[in-house]
Order: C-alpha cells, then structure tokens, then sequence
C-alpha cells in the first residue's frame, strides 16, 4: 500500500492498493471517505476561516469539495475547489499589471473616493499553501488512521 499527495490545483491523498482482501478494501475504502470528509471539513471551518486566510465573501470557504475515486488499484479521496483565484492564494502571484479591457476602465474605491484607471501595478500576493500546508501537517496522522483502519480488517476473524 502506498500513499501519495498531490497540490496541483486540487488536494488528493490517493492510496495504491493490489490483492486486498474484500474487507480489506470495505474499511479502507470506509477510511479513506472518513478522511476526505474531515480534510473537506477542515479545510472549510478552520483554514478557510481566518485559520490561514481571512474570509471576505465566503466563496471560497462554501466551494471546498471533496469527492471519492476507486479503480482496481486505488482508492483516491480529493478535496478542492472550483473558485479560479484560488490558485494564486495557494501558490501566490508576482507583481504584474492588471489592464482594463479595450474601450474600458477598472473602477475602484480608495479612501472614499472612485478611482478610474486604464491599468493598475498589483504588487502581487504571497503564497498562503492552504491545502498543501494543511495537508503536509495533516498527513502523519492521515497515514496512521489508514494505516490502522487496514490493520483492524486484517484483524477480524
């Protein structure tokens, strides 16, 4: 059995399974939604809620998924979201230039007052590896339930 995690866009702990006995792959299986949905879950009421990043709409926050994959080797669970600024939160952005689209302006407040621009410098953002930092620091103890969840179906009769 192997365990691999992913932060390409989306969160995936992905186990590799072959040969398993049936109860086996029942409580692994079992194991592997349990944890997806308390990653799903962390990720929604504690990262996403001013645990790593602050809310301002809740988007992000309320587009958290999770999902469950099998095929004859694997057993995957994904938790991501859909939200397209949710990349550069995660992997931050460099400085670039955000331009208004042709005949148009950007709008914006500042200090009160609406400020039109044909082009704005934004000084970028850092990253804030939200999924990858929260799987990174969760994944011992992911590893150890699943791990612990095969062992116990080795164990019944």
């Amino acid at each position: 059995m192997t365990i691999a995690s992913s932060t390409n866009g989306i969160t995936e702990v992905s186990v590799r399974i072959s040969g398993l006995a049936g109860s086996v792959r029942n409580h692994l299986r079992a194991a592997v939604q349990r944890e997806t949905e308390n990653f799903r879950d962390l990720m929604r009421n504690e990262v996403l809620s001013g645990g790593v990043v602050q809310t301002r709409t809740g988007r992000l926050k309320a587009s958290v998924h999770s999902e469950m994959s099998e095929g004859p080797t694997s057993i995957a669970g994904t938790v991501g979201t859909d939200v397209p600024y949710a990349k550069y939160l995660e992997e931050g952005s460099p400085a670039h230039i955000i331009r208004a689209n042709a005949g148009k302006v950007l709008a914006f407040m500042v200090g009160g007052e609406m400020i039109f621009r044909r082009q704005v410098n934004h000084p970028g953002n850092k990253a804030y590896h939200m999924f990858g930092g929260t799987l990174k620091r969760e994944a011992p103890g992911i590893i150890d339930r699943l791990t612990l969840a095969v062992k116990d179906a080795e164990n019944e009769p």
